[in-house]
């Protein structure tokens, strides 16, 4: 995981949801456990999970590393870049 110590409760989020990449289970987990959440931090939800999803079939069955054991580091600049972009 790249540096987000802003975006803390946001990650925590994303990691209790579980990473679905369905808009469908995001709205049930949001009304089940009265998240409230923010139009913002649906769609950072959202696009989180569907990063980690296609991350994973990318790389599952191979000799590649998995993605989630943070080969590779993203600046600040990308993270903040893509955040905004929503």
């Amino acid at each position: 995981m790249p540096d987000c110590s802003n975006c803390n409760w946001l990650i925590s989020y994303a990691i209790d949801y579980g990473f679905k990449p369905e808009w469908s289970e995001l709205n049930a987990w949001n009304i089940l456990n009265n998240m409230k959440l923010h139009r913002f931090e649906s769609k950072a939800i959202y696009t989180m999970s569907v990063a980690y999803k296609n991350s994973v079939s990318l790389y599952d069955n191979t000799d590649k590393p998995r993605p989630f054991v943070g080969n590779t580091r993203l600046d600040n600049d990308t993270i903040k870049s893509t955040l905004r972009s929503f």
